[in-house]
């Protein structure tokens, strides 16, 4: 009798053991609403891609890449080119950048954050033309441009929103409202913009800040879907779709994989949602279903 119950103290301890050492990506699986399908994933070519970015003009999709270090001055980041099948077109298209982030298109210039200044990229000639220089900004992150060219920056660090306007730099605005603020979306006279769990709807003329929508996770990136309705991500790994007066609906979460949602980016075109997965080294594109 005290053998058997030796016997099964054993059994039970080393199931138990054996269970806590499967690793979490294998004991769970992420979460995909049915609304999303899978439809492609690039190779694990990419180093920290944090922003995606697609450019209707140049048919490309812009990768922005920290290469490990998103806050440091290392001169190792870089920005790399796909299509919209998931090939890697050019994995180091342009080179020399530090810690790039958000990117924004504008009349064939791409403007990507670079830590404290904002470089200008010609697409046509692959090449750096201008840089930016932003005095006193601290961790300047996700970028969207207006219809008029007008490029809003959000410096995450310093609760703060910069512009650059027919190429002059300025303080667009700053508020205790904008601690955190990170993803930013510009649309008619409005510009969205995700400081800490919740996003906010900032008027560009009047620049009142009210709330959009609350209780969201800490958003990183924001796009239109086209149908009233805008997806965002936090970094965690975690996609809703929002809209005012509505409950956030979850439709990705692979936070029990471990893998990221940084910056995404939507293609309404097509359908198709775009999302950098930060560590894992790779983006995968979802295919979105409306009714």
């Amino acid at each position: 009798m005290k053998t058997t119950k030796i016997k099964t103290t054993i059994f039970i301890t080393t199931l138990v053991l054996g269970l806590a050492n499967i690793p979490t990506a294998q004991a769970q699986e992420k979460f995909q609403h049915e609304r999303l399908i899978t439809i492609w994933e690039t190779k694990t070519d990419l180093k920290t891609p944090e922003s995606v970015l697609y450019d209707a003009e140049s048919g490309l999709v812009f990768v922005s890449n920290v290469n490990a270090n998103p806050w440091e001055k290392d001169g190792n980041g870089f920005i790399s080119t796909l299509n919209l099948k998931g090939d890697i077109l050019s994995a180091k298209w342009i080179t020399g950048l530090s810690g790039p982030k958000g990117m924004g298109v504008y009349k064939g210039k791409l403007y990507v954050s670079d830590i404290d200044e904002i470089v200008e990229i010609d697409i046509k000639k692959g090449e750096i033309t201008k840089k930016y220089p932003i005095s006193g900004a601290k961790k300047l992150n996700d970028i969207s441009v207006d219809k008029s060219g007008t490029v809003y920056i959000s410096d995450m660090g310093d609760a703060s929103i910069y512009s650059i306007k027919k190429g002059s730099v300025e303080l667009f605005l700053k508020s205790n409202e904008l601690q955190d603020v990170n993803g930013l979306f510009a649309h008619g006279n409005t510009l969205l913009a995700g400081p800490g769990g919740r996003v906010v709807s900032i008027d560009m003329n009047t620049k009142a800040i009210t709330s959009y929508v609350d209780n969201t996770c800490k958003i990183d990136g924001i796009a239109a879907t086209g149908k009233g309705t805008y997806l965002v991500s936090d970094w965690q790994g975690h996609i809703y779709e929002i809209k005012s007066g509505q409950k956030p609906l979850l439709i990705l979460d692979t936070t029990p994989l471990e893998i990221n949602a940084a910056d995404i980016e939507y293609v309404k075109e097509q359908n198709i949602l775009l999302v950098p997965t930060f560590f894992k080294d790779n983006v995968v594109a979802y295919r979105l279903k409306f009714n």
